[in-house]
């Protein structure tokens, strides 16, 4: 167990602690809301929140939708209101009901 992997053992952490700490990821729905031209968008929801889960696999950035809180992944933005997803990024956003 020598020579682990801090920053990854970090990564997985923070991952499970927004599993449990976040109800749409704990008991909400699942399913695939977008899809196709590189990227690919989970819906995870429940009465009391909604989740998205974008995967951005193009070579552009991608605008996300309005109104959500970015929770985790590589976010940026370019104008102070509108959030975009990075090339090769991924991201975590919720919207509480």
């Amino acid at each position: 167990w020598d020579g682990e992997d801090l920053d990854l053992l970090g990564y997985y952490r923070a991952l499970c602690r927004m599993k449990n700490e976040l109800s749409a990821l704990k008991d909400g729905t699942i399913r695939v809301t977008e899809a196709g031209q590189g990227s690919v968008c989970f819906t995870r929801e429940n009465e009391k929140q909604v989740a998205l889960i974008y995967v951005n696999a193009t070579d552009r950035v991608r605008k996300l939708p309005e109104g959500y809180t970015i929770r985790f992944g590589r976010c940026m933005d370019f104008d102070g209101s509108d959030h975009w997803l990075e090339p090769g990024g991924f991201c975590l956003l919720t919207l509480d009901k």
